[in-house]
């Protein structure tokens, strides 16, 4: 599958800044609008990475849905 055909996945990403330096923020998954909590910057792809997962394990279980109706 080339880039081109590829869907486009897009996530908000809200940072601040704590009063002692470390970063906090949320993680929005645009098409759904899920947000989700994070309070490390190394947290970040974590949090996008838990998203993909889900998505993935819906879109799994809405395909095995229309088989057992067929």
């Amino acid at each position: 599958m080339s880039n081109a055909t590829r869907p486009v996945l897009s996530f908000l990403v809200r940072i601040t800044r704590e009063p002692r330096g470390r970063l906090s923020g949320t993680v929005e998954r645009v098409r759904t609008g899920r947000k989700e909590r994070f309070r490390d910057a190394a947290a970040i792809g974590g949090v996008i990475e838990r998203m993909l997962q889900d998505d993935h394990r819906e879109l799994a279980a809405g395909s095995r849905r229309g088989k057992e109706s067929s």
